[in-house]
């Protein structure tokens, strides 16, 4: 997929693996277009395979049985994800829905037992994978039981942020991060409420500025800072 090689290897996970084994990825993965709105998987399916996407933003989410939605999380290009399904072979436990019209990369999950059966050592590469996913999950849920909110509100953007790639320590420029308050609110399990407060104040203190689906960051000192973090 020599059209999508920058945004492949802007993704850091990607970009360490062995030159034959990004090779053997890129050579197998097929190209999947989504229109908007439109269900990449959905929560119950079985395991499918493993998919990065290269365009576009995927909304991870979980539904209730009265209908309630829960945001979990918003894949951004470059990402690669649906990797549990490879170790535990179990149904994929949420929702991955199109935000716009996406283009997906799909490696499907025979191609990848092929892989897997002729070089074992890529399953090393693929806990990784799992293992800074997981690591980021535990970091949240600690920023989640023990910091104030207007904190917490911090941390989530920065994640979001680096998640999809868009933090540059060099960077100076503006950067629009694809969530809107309400979202936003989900993510976070806060009150729309005391979502919204939290942003005026971070806009009065001309750290963002919320816009129509969206939320730009305006000076990342500020937002390190009122995340509480040293800037890497």
């Amino acid at each position: 997929m020599l059209q999508f090689e920058n945004v492949l290897m802007s993704d850091a996970w990607f970009a360490d693996l062995p030159d034959q084994v990004r090779q053997a990825l890129s050579d197998q993965a097929r190209l999947c277009r989504l229109r908007d709105g439109e269900a990449l998987y959905a929560r119950g399916e079985a395991f499918d395979g493993l998919y990065c996407l290269v365009e576009g933003s995927i909304r991870i989410s979980c539904s209730t049985v009265d209908g309630s939605v829960g945001i979990l999380a918003f894949i951004e290009p470059s990402q690669w994800f649906g990797e549990v399904g490879l170790f535990d072979r179990r149904s994929r436990a949420h929702d991955a829905i199109a935000e716009g019209p996406c283009q997906v990369l799909h490696l499907p999950g025979q191609v990848l037992d092929t892989l897997l059966a002729n070089d074992p050592g890529m399953w090393q590469h693929f806990g990784l994978l799992m293992a800074n996913k997981m690591r980021q999950v535990f970091v949240g849920l600690e920023a989640y039981a023990l910091m104030p909110s207007y904190v917490w509100v911090a941390r989530r953007l920065l994640m979001i942020a680096r998640q999809s790639g868009k933090v540059d320590p060099a960077q100076e420029s503006n950067v629009i991060i694809p969530v809107s308050q309400d979202q936003l609110a989900q993510m976070l399990c806060k009150t729309r409420q005391t979502t919204n407060k939290i942003l005026r104040k971070l806009e009065a203190d001309k750290v963002l500025r919320c816009g129509y689906r969206h939320i730009e960051i305006l000076d990342w000192d500020g937002l390190w800072q009122a995340a509480e973090l040293h800037r890497m």
